[in-house]
Formats: structure tokens, sequence, C-alpha cells
């Protein structure tokens, strides 16, 4: 059966006929589909079947957060756009820093968003901010500002990475998240042309009312192109220049050191890796500038369990129950492979019912986004 066979082009609403499955909302992958005749899609799909449930427009931002039955998109700078899964209509849209603000931003909990940023070149001032996400639009909650967070660096500027990690705990079989403990931090160190790292830690109230700073100390690595990631057991990931410098840590500490390097560069401003559910591992993508590769991340160091044809066009990875998907274009088909906290690698499995037809870069065109959260 040709893959694609049941493919529709979309109209004006951009949601396919049979529905987002709110009993599945922990399954999907959530993918980014771009097609120059139509544009840019969001594709929900059931990781056991492969099938596309549903379709909908999305504003291009840069990473991509579930809440619900809503999706929030945002840049590395201050704007957002939150959109209906079930309607594919956009509910609000707009700014939510200062004027320069660059960011990152972490779920901790299921309508709740925190953000940490700075907004003055030179400046140790970080200021974070808690949100509310749900059917009305997008709340501030409370705000607080820190300088023992690190350095918005006038030479190198605050570099578009994720750059928060927090220890999650998320339901295994449902693959949603429960609670949020310490946040992992990675920011310039200073001002200075060497642009050393600050590796910090805080946290926040299950409420968003509280913010805490536990400062940062100094890894004498370069900042570019750290790492961030959730983890689901209760750890965290902060790596410093290219997977170098990894800190896999639980408690209130900034982490101790793994001993991991050589990750390579993930593509482009590096992708946030993607927690296997209950454990301390991570599936992640990475590139020797040659191929691209899913790669298994732990505190033992890394491994590579394939390759990734068309690489260099697109993929994404995400967290499911029992593990995390890579999902990736092969030629005009758009497949992914769960790797299983119980049995590996599997089998490729082939996404039916696209929008429209597969061509270089239909699955998250040029790694645009580097996060995408559905826990």
């Amino acid at each position: 059966m040709d893959p694609n066979s049941r493919n529709v082009l979309l109209g004006a609403s951009g949601a396919s006929a049979s529905g987002y499955d709110t009993n599945k909302t922990g399954k999907y992958l959530i993918v980014p589909y771009y097609h120059s005749t139509i544009g840019h899609r969001l594709l929900f799909v059931d990781s056991d079947t492969g099938d596309v449930d549903t379709v909908i427009p999305y504003t291009t931002h840069s990473k991509i957060y579930r809440f619900g039955t809503n999706i929030l998109t945002t840049t590395d700078g201050q704007s957002y756009s939150l959109r209906s899964i079930l309607t594919g209509q956009e509910i609000a849209s707009g700014s939510f820093g200062t004027s320069g603000y660059v960011k990152d931003e972490l779920k901790f909990g299921s309508d709740k968003l925190l953000m940490l940023g700075w907004s003055t070149y030179g400046s140790t001032t970080a200021t974070a901010y808690t949100f509310t996400v749900d059917n009305s639009g997008v709340s501030q909650i409370t705000s607080a500002t820190s300088n023992s967070m690190g350095t918005y660096n006038s030479t190198y500027g605050m570099i578009s990475n994720p750059v928060l990690g927090g220890q999650a705990s998320i339901n295994s079989t449902t693959g949603i998240l429960s609670s949020m403990a310490t946040i992992g931090t990675k920011a310039p160190y200073d001002n200075s042309a060497n642009a050393d790292a600050a590796r910090g830690s805080m946290s926040v109230t299950s409420d968003g009312t509280s913010i805490t700073f536990n400062g940062s100390v100094l890894d004498a690595t370069n900042y570019s192109r750290p790492i961030a990631a959730t983890g689901s057991n209760g750890y965290c990931l902060i790596s410093g220049m290219d997977g170098s410098d990894v800190r896999i840590f639980s408690g209130a500490s900034h982490g101790s050191y793994t001993g991991i390097i050589s990750l390579n560069a993930p593509p482009v401003n590096n992708f946030s890796p993607a927690p296997l559910l209950s454990t301390t591992e991570w599936l992640t993508i990475r590139t020797n500038y040659t191929n691209y590769y899913a790669t298994y991340v732990n505190t033992g160091g890394r491994a590579d369990v394939f390759t990734l044809p068309n690489g260099s066009s697109g993929a994404m990875v995400q967290s499911i129950p029992g593990g995390a998907a890579v999902v990736y274009e092969n030629g005009s088909s758009i497949l992914f492979r769960k790797y299983l906290i119980s049995g590996g690698l599997q089998s490729a499995v082939t996404v039916y019912n696209l929008p429209g037809p597969v061509q270089a870069g239909s699955v998250n065109k040029n790694f645009l986004h580097t996060k995408i959260i559905n826990y």
C-alpha cells in the first residue's frame, strides 16, 4: 500500500476528519510538517498505528509545548502563539517579556510555564516569569530577578538554545507530567570575550507563585551551543559546548560531572533530548558534520542507535509512554522509530494520512524546532 495513498490537502481550518483523541494525548507524536504548496502544519500522529489523527496550522516558532488540548509555540525572543488542537484556531498571541529579552522556557505543570532570560547586553540581571496557559490564553502569575545566574554576554549574546532542564516526574504509562523539582540552567558566566559558562539551578512552586534561585558556578568551557533537557525520573541534563561537560543530576545542587564528551554538535542551535520515561536516559539527534544519528544518552556516555536517512533536512525526537521516538523522512515517506525502555530500538513505522506529499525538509524543516514537549 502506498503510504501516502490517503493524503488529503487541507481546507481553511487545517484540521483532519478523524479528530484528536484526548485518551491518546500522551501517545501523540507532535510532528512539524512543511510543504511548499500548503505551508506549515502540525501533525498529531498516533505512535501505535502511525495514523495522523489531526492536522492544524501553526506559527513557525522554534519551540512547541502542549497544554491540554492547546499548543503553545514560542520564539527565542518574546513572541508566542497559542492554538487549539481541536479547532485549529488561534486562541491568543503576543509578547512575553521586555524589549530584547532572550530566554528559554520550561513546562513545569499541566497548565504552567516557567521562563528565564536576560534583556540587556552586559547585564547580570536575569528575570524569571511564571505563566498559566489555558483555554483563555496565557496569563502571567509572578516574576523574580537574580544577579547570580549568569550574564548577557556583549560579545556573543545569549545563544538561542534550550538552556533549562527540569527534574520531572512523568507518568511512564500516560506520558503526562505530574510534578517538577530542581531546574538546571546554563548561561554565559560573565561579559568577557572568553564566554565561559555558568551552570546554575533554580526552582518554582507548583502553583507558580514563588521562584527560588540557587545561583550558579563557573564552568570553564565555552558557552556556545549548550544543551538542556528535562528528565523524567527526578534527573535533568545540562551540557556545555557540543555535548561537552555533561551534567546529569538530581537534588538542588548544580550537578556532578558525568564524563560524557564529544556528543558532537546536535542540529542547528542544539536539540533538546527527549527523556526515556522512568529512567535517567535520553534520546537525541546528533551530527558528526557528515551524518545525523538517533543517539541514546545516559550517565555512562552515548551510543548511536541508527543513522537518519535524509538527516540534513530535518527530524525530531519526543518522549512517549515506554520510551521515546524519532520521526524522520526517507524519500517520499515519513517514518518513526521508537526506542523503548523494554525492547530497545523498534522497527520503522510509516506515517499515514499525511496532509500532502513529502519533500526534503517536510519533517521539522532545517531542524527549526529545538524542543517539542508533549508531557
